[in-house]
């Protein structure tokens, strides 16, 4: 509409992540959270008044990730009147939450807003719901029924195994995401590690860290090709080229007036859940031709199918490494990537799609300003 305004991102900062049960999981999520939020606004000098809400992405909002935005506000010390607004929408949090900001600036609902997501796989790892009771169950079982009529949907892993993507080709893209990892000069803030005794009471304060835990330097083909495969003996998937599931919070701010980035249109596209590639190639597809992509990176077979199916070099995916070197965020994946990407200096011209395994698949461009 012609009365819509220019949304800008005008910074964004994340923390390094943390592979699960390492670096970051004696934090509490709300601590961590507010740790990368308190550093965004120092940084940019902007006080928590000037700031109409923040909306919280958060893909598995139980156990500790439950209530984390009224937890978050009270652990800040943050004013009484704060908005805040939790987005739970499984993998497409983070990238659906920025959609949300994307439109309240637009429509004049908003001049300065903030994004945030946490993810913590130590306490509540991908799925959790579906995986322990003790978790809850928030589906219920109608509704798995239902699902499961419908054609249900398969795990990253087994989905991957049955992608008709060369096992060669899948270990030679981790390498490279690796190598990119270790290459890419990217902005992370500054985290102490902290490392839970066995009862989680007081934890260990270390020596700050701003590297994702899971990069290997060591990382080469003999390495990934001796790597066994993780669901089927005659599958590709391996712990080399999957993204193992990480500990991490990432924040940006949205303003109506300045910023480093300009965040345009999104593409929603919804399929069948059998296949998760298929709904994303849909979403990205009217927002190309990009000169940089990055894409949700479950495994390298999910990335390489949709450069395939896109028509894409792969060397122009996820050029900062990736999940598969730095760990995956559930919901905050597509952030960090952003994060990422708004560091390097080729990177003016973004396309970003996240998808989630119900089916659903958002991507936005994003332009230099």
């Amino acid at each position: 509409m012609a009365d819509q305004r220019t949304v800008y991102l005008h910074s964004i900062v994340r923390s390094p992540i943390g592979a699960a049960h390492g670096w970051l999981s004696g934090w509490h999520p709300a601590d961590l959270l507010h740790t990368v939020i308190d550093q965004l606004l120092a940084a940019n000098d902007v006080p928590l008044d000037h700031i109409d809400r923040v909306i919280i992405a958060n893909a598995t909002p139980v156990g500790a990730l439950s209530a984390i935005g009224r937890s978050l506000a009270v652990a800040a010390g943050w004013p009484a009147h704060t908005q805040t607004l939790e987005v739970t929408a499984g993998r497409t949090s983070g990238h659906q939450a920025l959609d949300l900001g994307r439109e309240l600036i637009a429509h004049r609902a908003s001049d300065a807003l903030l994004i945030v997501s946490i993810d913590f796989a130590s306490l509540v790892p991908p799925g959790a719901p579906l995986l322990r009771r003790d978790y809850g169950k928030p589906w219920t079982a109608d509704s798995l029924r239902a699902f499961a009529q419908a054609g249900g949907t398969l795990p990253d892993g087994p989905f991957a195994d049955q992608l008709p993507v060369d096992r060669a080709a899948q270990d030679a893209y981790a390498v490279q995401q690796h190598r990119r990892a270790l290459a890419a000069d990217i902005g992370q803030v500054a985290v102490q590690r902290r490392v839970a005794d066995p009862e989680r009471t007081t934890p260990l304060v270390g020596d700050p860290f701003t590297t994702d835990q899971s990069i290997d330097p060591d990382l080469d083909a003999a390495k990934v090709t001796e790597a066994q495969p993780m669901f089927d003996d005659t599958g590709h998937a391996t712990a080399c080229n999957c993204a193992q599931p990480g500990d991490g919070a990432v924040a940006l701010l949205l303003t109506a007036n300045e910023g480093t980035h300009v965040i345009e249109s999104t593409q929603l596209h919804h399929g069948q859940p059998t296949d998760p590639v298929a709904p994303l190639v849909a979403a990205i597809q009217p927002l190309l031709p990009a000169t940089t992509l990055a894409v949700s990176e479950f495994t390298a077979a999910h990335v390489l199918t949709i450069a395939q199916q896109l028509n894409v070099d792969p060397g122009t995916i996820n050029p900062h490494g990736g999940p598969i070197a730095r760990g995956r965020l559930d919901g905050g994946e597509l952030l960090a990537a952003l994060n990422d990407l708004v560091h390097l200096e080729h990177a003016d011209d973004l396309v970003i799609g996240s998808m989630s395994g119900d089916g659903a698949a958002t991507a936005s461009r994003i332009h230099r300003a």
